[in-house]
């Protein structure tokens, strides 16, 4: 098979035997182009056998090894193996374990490797060590277009050293370090490695512990991000004056269509300042805010900003407190959201004067499919005024009014006048 220029033999539990095996009939496939051999458990020796078979790949743009049980050990026996490579674009190293050790024997054999688009190397416990080794081996890595160091442990300190190396990534469309426990200090570091990433469509930073210094150090990076697509800085403990300063970076993000601030502290005040910055957000379809904390003078604020999100498919709101008044305003603000397919308004302590108010802002919504309101204050008046404002939801698929007030007859009125 000299000639051969595509070969994948992914989930195969191949092991480390095999893959001694792979190396030896790869000895000659000078003109590969693209390998997959993921989810194998091929292992350290594994890998060592691998690298003796690849040394020739000159031609390889494409090696995914992701999910194999391979450590530091493996790493460098692969670094030896991939220092040809110089054409390669697309390199998955992801699920295995290398660890800083590995991730400094990988950094020297990416360092010719000019041409990479896409590099993974997400849950592989690097530390702040290994970020400082493969900063200096992105370097020279100008044409990335996907980077993505989720769930490691760089910190604060592995931040700053690869605010460092992504200086030169311009034209970097896809970055994910989340679940990295990095903090406010390596959120200002970040900040200013992204300065020029004008061209970002996806970010995310949740998970880790920016807060509100972080967050507010992370507007000035972002702010040329124009033609960002996907936000996501959930799992932060992002408070109101956290949201403020992202408010002011937001509002130019017009082409934004994923938001996602859930899991933080943003409460009324930060929800104030969120909705000026969202009111150009147009484009928007999907939108996270629960878990904040959020009040019925936050939720009057929010249906301001969100009245122009007539494009928005899925809102949840969940596990916050916006209550009856909360909920009037809310109305008003989803009646021209025609096109939502998810609503989650659960835990908010609802009553039956609010799922009244909802009712009537849910009239239009003939696309819903899941409707959450559990974990409520609703009882049979409540209930009553849901039938009629789910008339026209003929695709609803899941509707949840578990853990309030209904009784029995109620819950077959609903039944009966639903259909």
């Amino acid at each position: 098979m000299t000639r051969l220029q595509r070969l994948d033999l992914s989930h195969n539990n191949i092991g480390d035997v095999g893959a001694e095996s792979l190396s030896k009939g790869m000895e000659n496939m000078t003109r590969l182009q693209h390998l997959d051999l993921s989810h194998n458990n091929i292992g350290d020796v594994g890998a060592e056998s691998l690298s003796k078979g690849m040394e020739n790949m000159t031609e390889l743009e494409h090696l995914d090894l992701s999910h194999n049980n391979i450590g530091d050990v493996g790493a460098e026996s692969l670094s030896k193996g991939m220092e040809n490579m110089t054409r390669l674009e697309h390199l998955d190293i992801s699920h295995n374990n290398i660890g800083d050790v590995g991730a400094e024997s990988l950094s020297k054999g990416m360092e010719n490797m000019t041409r990479l688009g896409h590099l993974d190397l997400s849950h592989n416990n690097i530390g702040d060590v290994g970020a400082e080794s493969l900063s200096k081996g992105m370097e020279n890595m100008t044409r990335l277009r996907h980077l993505d160091l989720s769930h490691n442990n760089i910190g604060d300190v592995g931040a700053e050293s690869l605010s460092k190396g992504m200086k030169n990534m311009t034209g970097l469309g896809h970055l994910d370090l989340s679940h990295n426990n990095i903090g406010d200090v390596g959120a200002e570091s970040l900040s200013k490695g992204m300065e020029n990433m004008t061209r970002l469509q996806h970010l995310d930073l949740s998970h880790n512990n920016i807060g509100d210094v972080g967050a507010e150090s992370l507007s000035k990076g972002m702010e040329n991000m124009i033609k960002l697509e996907h936000l996501d800085l959930s799992h932060n403990n992002i408070g109101a004056v956290g949201a403020e300063s992202l408010s002011k970076v937001i509002e130019n993000m017009t082409e934004l269509e994923h938001l996602d601030l859930s899991h933080n502290n943003i409460g009324d005040v930060g929800a104030e300042c969120l909705t000026k910055g969202m009111e150009s957000m147009t484009e928007l379809e999907h939108l996270d805010l629960s878990h904040n904390n959020i009040g019925a003078v936050g939720a009057e604020s929010l249906s301001k900003g969100t009245e122009n999100m007539t494009k928005l498919q899925r809102l949840d709101l969940s596990h916050n407190n916006i209550g009856d008044l909360g909920a009037e305003c809310l109305s008003k603000g989803i009646e021209n959201m025609t096109w939502l397919q998810h609503l989650d308004l659960s835990h908010n302590n609802i009553g039956d004067f609010g799922a009244e108010c909802l009712s009537k802002g849910m009239e239009n919504m003939t696309e819903l499919q899941h409707f959450d309101l559990s974990l409520k204050n609703i009882g049979g008046v409540g209930a009553e005024s849901l039938s009629k404002g789910t008339e026209n939801m003929t695709r609803l698929q899941h509707f949840d009014l578990s853990h309030n007030r209904l009784t029995l007859v109620m819950v077959v009125l609903r039944v009966y006048l639903k259909g």
